[in-house]
């Protein structure tokens, strides 16, 4: 795009951008303007993304135009892409647009990044590896624009982003959100009133009013000079500040009597003024303009090559030039442009469905060498079914899910299955793309299509297939009922040979099943059911799906079979984070650790990101439950970051509580506003099982706190059957938790006693690592004084590979010692719990235990706050990483930022931690004893 400047004040700049209507005027637009200015000016010091949004004509195209005269002349390279609506249909188009110019520079990004962007490109054929992830695309796109940005400062432009496919939407919210440390700035240009992909990346918008009516008189009487009164008083009415249309409807409205224009709305208005100019084209130019409104690159040669097949007669490039005089666009770089995205439409509305039909019909035949595009022309050119045309979409639609583009293939299949000859091969059509859209988190997509497919006659396993999907989306199925009705959908799965899918469909009703409380009949029919579909108990989905279903009844089983299984024999993160989630299920965390770090570790390899904050927010809470909060830290942090990422509210919120048990440890006040936040999330979705999980949050808080009355009102909500926030299973987890709050605000200990006599009998059951070692430190805490002693050496022996659980063992028998007057020997256990607490971040633990200590009458060395308290969590991710000798290419790749920024946050820390080399900081970050080490 090339811009001039026509003309300037300090209040009134008209730009013209070539390919686009001579744009409408920044005309009381002082404060807009500014914002732009501001992020491309600074673009050095920080980089940033903006939505410009606005109604058609409201003046985006010039602000934009502007944008890019302001980056040019500050020395910014400038990347464009303009939105089609015919290409909405093309996943990754409008990527490629904007990063055709650095295709050449594919070959630096490391292998999987360099191939999923090939792939999505069609560099690669899709048949040389499965379809990569979307944010495996966008992290290897981040690295072209980062890597190009060393050369000169960048401005992309998306402009029509509301015509944007999916797929590139998706990519560049990615990029957006990650341009703070880049010289890089990411303007989109977006249409009000015109529901897009574009609505959902997630970045800061600005958007465009109507001009103020000063504004708009001004405008008005700078273009057409005096007007008739009642002519300027009907366009000012009808343009109501919209300044595209002050330009045009001086033009439409001369001449018509004020009473016979009936009232329009204002963008069908604009349509109507720009097809009354088509009309004064000559026929062939008019031919040539419908072609280009239904084509989707306005290649000059495509376009006269359709005409001629429409006219039966050559036609050369000067019949492009009536509709450059009459303003309706013009050729630029050997393709046509309409000067404005209403004046295509204008054309497309102003044919015949006939003639549309006619039109895309040439387009096809043109396009025969490219079926991806041609084959969406036939489609839109049949007026009946037709099957060769259906196959055809099917086919498009499995290249497209093979590039990443699933939301494409989508809408391919749904097409075809309009299309399609018989019934049932429309069924099955639309059952496919029902099952994408679910696996897309398209749930309201998905719910039409199953329940489009129903009506039709299906197959055994298509019908099956849209039972399961209704189940899932199209009611509560909760209830004993609803169980068994989905329980008979996963067994006909399996009967029609698609045994994973139904162990996914009994895993999905296990899960549910875990947080809510079913009577024991529903557990035990979910665990035979299962059974009975496995080829294999050992299968990990299998032993997810009977841990969730009843952790008590088969958690020894499933604690048995995992730990014959080394993590690092599985390759596949979905079977990792099956055993990790299973494990966690029946409180053995020790064992689900080293499997939820292996499946992290595969999904982000993968790129799958949706999967690995499902696997960070497993390992977050698997770290709290072991007490290593240096580990939760990060763990926590970066899986609430990927859940607002990839929309996935319940985890955000399971993330938040974890970050606010952390922060309760830590002393941070922010603590309590973490765990209100989570609760805030999961109240307006009904996720009320989840709410044991925010009050476990509270009461660890306020029990860090020393708070122990209002640690055991919260604690005391999970394990009373009455309360919203009860869970059978959450209480498990809360046990050392809810002695210790009952023992220190001095209550009647008869009913912990009894919840720990009922856990006594579950730890012998299942040999759970977490409760065994909780038990052991609940039975020395409420010991008589006879046995006190006796009980906490055996909680020492019993505690071993529980560092926290030992050290609070050795914090409390410390104290006990102290207060039987035992000093000296008291300073032994308190002075290793210190320690334990302070390599585990247990900041407000070790206080307790340096207090101790002092009482006992050892002097203590001058406290000084941990390193790592000084740093976020993304910056201790990066100082921990650098530590271990990754690059920080590699570095980026783990963390899904781009290289750059790295370098950035390394540069900001090291004055932070006092260092001045990557060789120093693992010195700086190793605390005095690594928890394993305990």
């Amino acid at each position: 795009m090339t811009v001039q400047t026509v003309a300037a004040s300090h209040r009134f700049v008209i730009l013209t951008a070539v390919g686009h209507v001579a744009a409408p005027l920044l005309y009381g637009r002082d404060e807009e303007l500014a914002r732009v200015h501001d992020l491309i000016d600074h673009v050095s010091g920080r980089g940033g993304a903006l939505v410009i949004r606005g109604d058609a004509g409201i003046g985006k195209s010039a602000l934009l135009s502007q944008a890019v005269a302001r980056a040019r002349e500050r020395g910014l390279s400038v990347l464009t892409a303009t939105g089609v609506q015919s290409e909405a249909r093309f996943a990754f188009a409008g990527l490629h647009q904007l990063l055709r110019p650095f295709l050449g520079a594919l070959g630096k990004l490391p292998g999987p990044q360099r191939r999923a962007l090939e792939m999505a490109f069609g560099i690669l054929d899709v048949l040389d590896g499965a379809a990569p992830d979307v944010f495996l695309i966008a992290l290897g796109a981040l690295g072209v624009i980062a890597d190009a940005a060393v050369q000169a400062p960048l401005l992309l432009v998306a402009e029509d982003a509301q015509w944007l496919d999916g797929p590139s939407c998706e990519v560049l919210g990615f990029i957006g959100r990650r341009l703070d440390m880049e010289p890089v700035i990411l303007l989109f240009g977006v249409r009000e009133g015109a529901p897009s992909p574009a609505d959902e990346v997630g970045l800061p918008e600005m958007r465009l009013a109507p001009l103020d009516e000063a504004a708009a008189s001004a405008l008005l009487s700078s273009r057409t000079g005096d007007l008739p009164p009642d002519l300027r008083g009907r366009v000012l009415r009808e343009a109501a500040g919209n300044p595209l249309a002050l330009i045009e409807l001086p033009k439409a409205l001369a001449g018509h009597d004020d009473a016979r224009l009936a009232p329009l709305p204002l963008t069908a208005r604009l349509e109507e003024a720009f097809a009354a100019r088509l009309s004064d084209c000559p026929a062939d130019t008019r031919t040539l303009l419908l072609i280009a409104s239904l084509d989707d690159s306005g290649e000059i040669g495509d376009l006269l090559k359709a005409a001629e097949l429409m006219l039966t007669r050559p036609l050369g490039a000067e019949a492009f030039a009536p509709a450059t005089a009459e303003g309706l666009g013009g050729v630029e770089s050997g393709r046509f442009r309409f000067r404005h995205p209403l004046m295509r439409s204008a054309v497309r509305q102003s044919a015949t469905p006939a003639e549309r039909r006619r039109a895309h019909a040439a387009l096809a035949e043109v396009l025969a060498d490219q079926p991806d595009r041609s084959v969406w022309h036939r489609a839109a050119a049949a007026d009946r079914p037709a099957e060769t045309v259906a196959a055809d979409l099917e086919e498009a639609a499995r290249r497209a899910e093979l590039r990443g583009g699933t939301d494409v293939a989508v809408a391919a299949l749904e097409l075809a299955a309009s299309l399609s000859d018989q019934a049932q091969r429309q069924g099955q059509r639309l059952v496919r793309a029902a099952w994408l859209a679910f696996e897309l988190g398209r749930w309201d997509v998905s719910l039409r299509l199953a329940r489009q497919a129903q009506q039709l006659p299906l197959g055994a396993y298509e019908r099956t297939a849209a039972a399961y999907l209704l189940e899932i989306l199209g009611g509560s199925w909760s209830g004993p009922a609803s169980i068994r009705s989905f329980l008979q959908v996963a067994e006909d799965l399996a009967a029609a040979g698609d045994e994973a899918r139904a162990l996914q469909a009994i895993n999905l009703v296990a899960l549910r099943v875990h947080w809510s409380n079913p009577d024991d009949e529903t557990r035990q029919r979910i665990v035979a059911v299962a059974g009975r579909v496995t080829a294999s108990r050992d299968d990990p989905v299998f032993l997810e799906i009977i841990a969730y279903a009843d952790p008590i009844g088969q958690g020894r089983e499933v604690i048995d079979r995992l730990t014959a299984v080394a993590p690092a024999s599985m390759t596949d993160p979905d079977e990792l984070i099956a055993a990790g989630g299973a494990l966690s299920a029946v409180w053995a965390d020790d064992l689900a650790i080293p499997f939820l770090r292996e499946a992290s570790e595969g999904y982000r390899a993968a790129g799958r990101l949706q999967q690995l904050t499902v696997a960070l927010a497993f390992e977050a809470w698997a770290y709290l439950r072991r007490g290593d909060i240096r580990a939760a830290v990060p763990a926590a942090a970066e899986a609430a970051r990927m859940a607002e990422e990839t929309r996935q509210p319940r985890h955000v919120a399971v993330a938040s509580a974890a970050l606010a048990i952390a922060a309760g440890e830590r002393g941070d006040p922010a603590a309590g506003e973490l765990a209100a936040a989570a609760e805030a999330v999961l109240l307006p979705m009904g996720a009320n099982p989840l709410l044991a999980v925010v009050e476990l949050a509270r009461g660890r808080i306020a029990l860090a706190g020393e708070r122990f009355t209002e640690a055991y009102e919260h604690l005391a909500r999970i394990f009373d059957p009455g309360d919203v926030a009860h869970h059978p299973f959450v209480r498990g987890w809360a046990l050392a938790d809810i002695v210790d709050a009952s023992l220190y605000s001095e209550r009647d200990l008869g009913a912990v006693r009894g919840f720990v006599a009922e856990w006594e009998t579950i730890a012998a059951r299942t040999r759970a690592g977490h409760l065994r070692a909780q038990l052991s430190y609940a039975r020395a805490m409420l010991a008589d004084q006879a046995t006190t002693a006796e009980r906490f050496a055996a909680a020492l022996a019993e505690t071993t590979g529980w560092p926290s659980y030992r050290a609070r063992t050795q914090l409390a028998y410390g104290t006990w010692l102290r207060r039987q007057r035992h000093n000296t020997e008291s300073r032994a256990p308190l002075r290793e719990a210190a320690d334990a607490f302070t390599a585990l971040g247990s900041t407000r633990l070790a206080d307790r235990a340096q207090r101790e200590l002092r009482a006992s009458g050892e002097t203590l060395r001058q406290h000084h706050p941990e390193v790592w308290d000084q740093l976020t969590p993304q910056e201790l991710q990066i100082a921990q990483l650098a530590a271990d000798g990754l690059t920080n290419r590699e570095i980026g790749e783990r963390l899904y930022i781009s290289h750059r920024t790295v370098g950035s946050h390394l540069y900001q820390l090291f004055p932070k931690l006092g260092v001045t080399s990557r060789t120093e900081l693992r010195a700086v970050l190793e605390p005095a004893a690594r928890p394993d080490q305990l």
